[in-house]
């Protein structure tokens, strides 16, 4: 990735701004697995909750790279997972429990 875009997304990572999130959500949609594992990073360093359920919502759309880098982050991925099992949709719920078994987060079953 260049890295002015790389830039970015560390600065969007880290700012204050509650806007970040929109953006970040945003770059989740655009079909290019550097840009959405780079925004799913940065939602998962701002610990946004919202950015986090929608990485969740859009996981059959996220490339395998980033899928696989999810795998490791339970932790950051909890509340969120816990969030979308409980008050998700039908197939928040269904993408959410796809991403538990991916994780091996069984706690949240």
């Amino acid at each position: 990735m260049p890295r002015p875009i790389s830039t970015t997304f560390r600065l969007l990572g880290t700012t204050a701004n509650s806007h970040a999130v929109d953006v970040l959500v945003a770059a989740l949609d655009v079909p290019d697995a550097s840009i959405q594992g780079a925004a799913v990073s940065s939602l998962l360093e701002r610990r946004s909750m919202r950015g986090i359920v929608e990485v969740i919502r859009r996981l059959d759309s996220l490339g395998q790279a980033v899928r696989d880098d999810l795998s490791n982050q339970s932790q950051r991925l909890g509340p969120a997972l816990k969030q979308s099992l409980l008050h998700g949709d039908d197939q928040l719920r269904q993408r959410a429990l796809q991403l538990v078994q991916e994780t091996g987060d069984r706690d949240q079953i």
